[in-house]
């Protein structure tokens, strides 16, 4: 957390992604959909956190509140949010139970097959009906991920909110993050260096799946709920021993 202070005025203020509430989250989000200038936006969300009110905050010189600003400037970057600050969404009579931290609940099917590949396809097309099946394939309506309600939540994501919307779409940027710091082999380098993704079409998926079970498909159905950390583990240590026989 961060202290900041104006004249005689004190607060304390998220300083990183996992120090939000979910309030706050969802005001950043309803923020930035708003598509306001950095400084209105930075203004919006210094007033927000710290409750000084509005005249004391444009009292400052540009210099001051760059300054002040400074504390916020995560928000500017990319997304480091792991902790889930909405686990549950109400959509009208509809209950949805969202993931762990860090999605480390998630199934191996369920990220490969569903949550990769719909988020891929929004950041290239910028469709919200792949937004609402990134949603779909990270709540659900029991306790287990069942895929046969994946249409049906992706239908009911289309009402939610775009704060919501947005807000679950930063906690799986954050959460997909850590999984590239920490089994960075599995995603591949972009040319451009600045991104790393998975080969997510349905051969590729197959082709994992056909290397984690052993020449045993008696295997596949339980290879493929299995827990996401543990399949990236086993794919990773697969990786380096591919790279140490190419050396030899």
């Amino acid at each position: 957390m961060h202290r900041i202070r104006i004249n005689n005025f004190e607060a304390e203020i998220p300083g990183k992604w996992n120090e939000l509430t979910a309030d706050q989250l969802l005001f950043v989000c309803k923020t930035m959909a708003s598509n306001v200038q950095k400084t209105t936006f930075d203004v919006a969300v210094l007033r927000y956190f710290s409750d000084f009110n509005l005249p004391l905050i444009l009292k400052l010189n540009q210099y001051q509140l760059a300054d002040i600003a400074e504390s916020i400037s995560f928000l500017h970057q990319e997304s480091e949010l792991t902790k889930q600050l909405l686990p549950i969404l109400e959509i009208g009579k509809n209950k949805l139970l969202g993931p762990a931290d860090a999605i480390v609940d998630l199934t191996f099917e369920q990220f490969y097959a569903f949550s990769e590949p719909a988020f891929v396809a929004y950041m290239q097309t910028g469709d919200e009906a792949m937004l609402d099946m990134l949603i779909a394939s990270l709540y659900k309506k029991k306790r287990i991920f069942d895929d046969a309600d994946f249409e049906e939540i992706a239908d009911l994501a289309k009402k939610i909110d775009k704060a919501t919307r947005l807000a679950v779409l930063l906690f799986y940027v954050g959460s997909r993050n850590l999984l590239i710091y920490k089994f960075p082999n599995v995603f591949a380098t972009n040319k451009n260096k600045k991104s790393r993704n998975i080969n997510v079409n349905a051969d590729s998926f197959f082709k994992l799946l056909d290397s984690l079970n052993n020449e045993d498909l008696s295997n596949n159905e339980r290879i493929k709920k299995a827990n996401l950390y543990e399949a990236m583990t086993r794919i990773s240590a697969m990786i380096e021993r591919s790279k140490k026989l190419k050396k030899t």
